[in-house]
């Protein structure tokens, strides 16, 4: 019973650790993007989308999940709009506050179909866009606050994507985007946390 307790006790004290660890990263990373002048973050934004275009797994997908950037996140408002224009099917995330988690709605035109959600992310409107399966995703663009080279993620703290990705399937790719001061040698992590496929920046 007491090597038990102890044992739980260590593990209660490392994750809180590795918590304070991120909370301390996530205020740096943060600060750094905030940073970053509006025509910074569109150039560099545009570069990772030509990155993103040129992905053979992107070329082939058919059905895409992008996002709604904050203002200081990379804007992936190229990459839905031209996946759009090509004739993909694209998704964006909605935010279930009651169970905490996303849902993924496809939408048609970004002017038309999104709505503020919370957090100020622009979000698709239920009654206009239509749920995806996930088992027809076949791309996803993620945002966040950090990234490292081996895919490991930190997001704003609140868990809504870690908890989706792990249901999305796991061959489909998952292209982290990052601003070069947003990638660190390091993330640290628990058991909970998804990681992305691969990490581009500029």
């Amino acid at each position: 019973m007491y090597r038990g307790y102890a044992s739980k006790r260590r593990n209660s004290l490392g994750a809180s650790a590795i918590q304070e660890e991120k909370a301390a990263l996530r205020r740096t990373l943060l600060q750094r993007l905030k940073m970053q002048s509006p025509a910074e973050r569109d150039r560099r934004s545009q570069a990772m989308a030509e990155q993103v275009f040129a992905l053979p797994a992107f070329q082939r997908a058919r059905v895409i999940v992008g996002y709604s950037a904050l203002p200081y996140e990379v804007d992936a408002g190229a990459i839905i709009d031209t996946a759009l224009a090509q004739g993909k099917d694209v998704a964006l995330p909605r935010v279930r506050q009651d169970t905490r988690t996303l849902e993924t709605y496809a939408i048609h035109n970004r002017a038309q179909d999104l709505e503020p959600g919370p957090y100020g992310v622009l979000q698709p409107k239920k009654d206009r866009a239509k749920a995806l399966a996930l088992q027809t995703i076949e791309f996803v663009v993620v945002p966040g606050v950090g990234f490292d080279q081996q895919g490991r993620r930190l997001g704003h703290g609140q868990g809504y994507y870690d908890r989706w990705l792990q249901t999305v399937p796991p061959q489909v790719p998952r292209v982290g985007l990052a601003f070069a001061c947003q990638v660190v040698e390091r993330i640290p992590t628990t058991a909970h946390d998804a990681t992305v496929t691969l990490v581009l920046s500029a």
